[in-house]
């Protein structure tokens, strides 16, 4: 069941143009995307409640899956994809950016904007995870992304 709404979410949702319909479903590219994806459920960052974050670890977090999303986008060989791994890459550069500049006092509107940029990234890839698991037939049934991929990928209008 949960299998299946995540592949709803992932037919509907786009990362900058780029839906499900444009990822080839029999793409080569499918165990590097499995192992990250196994890598991404290993990254408390994407699902920790906020209270737990800490703004330093957060960076460190969001620094580490910078470089391996890099890594994977230099190792696949569909252009479609390489724009959603791109978006991510953009997106977690600009929230870097924005966690440099807070220092470590917790002001309350200095945690709001830690909060904004911090659910900024985790809905962008939650939308990412939903596109590429229905893409790829992965199961999250068993996975701590699967909570998050439905808590944070669909917005009701």
């Amino acid at each position: 069941m949960i299998k299946d709404i995540i592949s709803v979410i992932g037919s509907l949702a786009s990362i900058s143009g780029v839906s499900l319909k444009d990822i080839k479903q029999n793409n080569p590219n499918k165990n590097e995307i499995e192992k990250y994806i196994k890598y991404l459920e290993a990254k408390k960052v994407l699902t920790e409640p906020f209270e737990n974050e800490v703004l330093c670890a957060v960076m460190r977090s969001f620094e580490e899956i910078k470089v391996n999303t890099e890594k994977l986008r230099v190792n696949i060989s569909d252009n479609y994809l390489e724009t959603i791994l791109l978006n991510l890459i953009l997106a977690l550069s600009e929230s870097l950016i924005v966690f440099h500049k807070l220092d470590l006092n917790p002001i309350p509107k200095k945690q709001y904007k830690m909060y904004r940029e911090l659910q900024k990234i985790r809905i962008k890839f939650a939308n990412a995870i939903a596109i590429l698991v229905s893409a790829y037939k992965i199961d999250l049934s068993n996975s701590r992304l699967s909570s998050f991929v439905l808590d944070l990928a669909f917005h009701a209008k």
